[in-house]
């Protein structure tokens, strides 16, 4: 999605026509939704938290300044909302549906269509299926780290900032995190 079309968080969304809001809704679903369930870990609640980002961003959207990446802002919102939840359920954070995230997850579609055999399409379904399945058996430390370093894209210093441990602690985790992954991955996916 372009930035002009998150843009529109800028202005007042409640005054759009209800097939804009609804299009501006499912425009951040797909922008927000795989993020939010590697963190989450449930469909249902990322479906809370994307509500509750598109209710933040109709709100405070318009306090943005106009020369702010839009969409950074509102995966920055989206990450923040599933701290909160992750804060508010720790007894639920280990909850697995890994169907969810399979069906639900459109850019697997986007994928399928540049692959040019079906015997690629079904390797790389596969290997991405093993890869998920890796990651929900890591502990939620490796996986929030990993996450933060490889998806987010953050620094370590940023990271052991948000995790409030100490850098050298956090570099430990994300060495531990990888080895473990790579460990869980070869044995499920083979050389």
């Amino acid at each position: 999605m372009s930035d002009d079309l998150f843009g529109v968080f800028r202005s007042n969304v409640r005054n759009l026509d209800d097939a804009t809001q609804r299009n501006l809704y499912y425009a951040l679903h797909q922008l927000i939704y795989s993020n939010l369930f590697f963190l989450l870990n449930d469909h249902n609640l990322v479906e809370d938290a994307i509500n509750e980002v598109f209710i933040k961003a109709m709100k405070h959207g318009p306090q943005t300044r106009e020369d702010s990446n839009i969409k950074a802002w509102l995966k920055q919102v989206a990450r923040n909302t599933a701290y909160d939840i992750l804060r508010k359920n720790k007894k639920y954070r280990q909850f697995t549906d890994i169907e969810s995230v399979i069906d639900n997850e459109e850019n697997e579609f986007q994928l399928i269509s540049m692959m040019d055999s079906v015997e690629k399409i079904v390797e790389e379904i596969n290997r991405r299926q093993s890869l998920v399945e890796c990651l929900q058996h890591l502990k939620w430390e490796y996986r929030i780290v990993l996450y933060l370093k490889y998806i987010e894209e953050l620094p370590s210093k940023e990271i052991a900032r948000l995790l409030g441990i100490k850098e050298p602690l956090m570099s430990k985790r994300l060495k531990r995190a990888k080895a473990k992954l790579a460990e869980l991955f070869l044995d499920k996916w083979g050389e």
